[in-house]
């Protein structure tokens, strides 16, 4: 994920999550280093799903997930 995807991100963010986080919350995961991705279907430019993931030691706290 980059700041590019953020848009995209938001917007599925807010039509999938009960409680979605606020479109600064995925630039600081990306500023803080956590780990994001993002998942695309047939078109590899418009995502479909994204992940962030924070790493400590050698455990792995999934922060958000979400498929569209």
């Amino acid at each position: 994920m980059t700041a590019a995807d953020l848009p995209a991100v938001d917007a599925i963010e807010q039509d999938v999550q009960p409680f979605p986080w606020r479109s600064g919350q995925f630039a600081g995961a990306l500023d803080a280093g956590y780990l994001a991705w993002i998942f695309t279907g047939a078109d590899p430019t418009a995502p479909v799903g994204y992940a962030v993931l924070v790493g400590v030691l050698d455990e792995w706290e999934l922060l958000t997930f979400a498929l569209a």
